[in-house]
């Protein structure tokens, strides 16, 4: 039998899984709402203190009503059921918080420039795009391990002004070199 027949018919395929196309086994509903409700969390308040439409519509505040206008009765309550006056200073954890989340964005979205380019350094300390660049490196450390590191050493190796650096010249007899040296080493194995 195949999967369509063994597969409930709920409501036109909306609860089904989404595992043939991403690997998931979160039903695309869910998925959607959670993209959602973390979308909702990055925007700003409505007047009645939710941050989602559908949250307002649930608690009847009248922040959804069809002319916009909230209920005159609602209170204006933030997420916490504190009045906006009242809300206290973000604590360190919220700010580390959302500059995880921002840097995290900006990795996953790859706007950020790499680490240790010009741009990067130009960058403010508080600067998520920077943060996303060090998450970066440090994915390719964990990756490839202490080669990356000892690309990156040279990279930012202040490198001598370009008139001490070898000429041309120089260059291709050292290259020759190690050509000599290397043919000598497959004779001497040859033999």
């Amino acid at each position: 039998m195949t999967r369509n027949a063994e597969t409930p018919r709920v409501v036109a395929g909306a609860f089904q899984e989404d595992s043939a196309d991403s690997g998931s086994s979160v039903p695309a509903t869910v998925q959607q709402l959670i993209r959602r409700r973390e979308d909702a969390a990055r925007c700003e308040p409505l007047e009645c203190g939710h941050r989602d439409p559908l949250d307002c519509e649930a608690d009847q505040c009248g922040a959804g009503e069809p002319n916009g206008s909230p209920a005159e009765e609602a209170p204006q309550l933030s997420r916490n059921g504190q009045s906006p006056e009242s809300e206290p200073e973000p604590t360190a954890e919220d700010v580390i918080q959302a500059f995880w989340a921002a840097a995290k964005a900006h990795y996953l979205a790859s706007d950020f420039p790499a680490y240790a380019s010009l741009d990067w350094r130009r960058l403010d300390p508080d600067d998520p795009r920077k943060f996303a660049g060090v998450l970066w490196a440090a994915e390719q450390w964990r990756f490839y391990g202490d080669d990356i590191t000892e690309e990156l050493n040279d990279a930012l190796r202040p490198h001598g002004p370009i008139w001490q650096r070898p000429t041309i010249a120089e260059l291709d007899q050292a290259y020759q070199d190690i050509l000599a040296r290397n043919r000598s080493e497959v004779r001497k194995g040859a033999a």
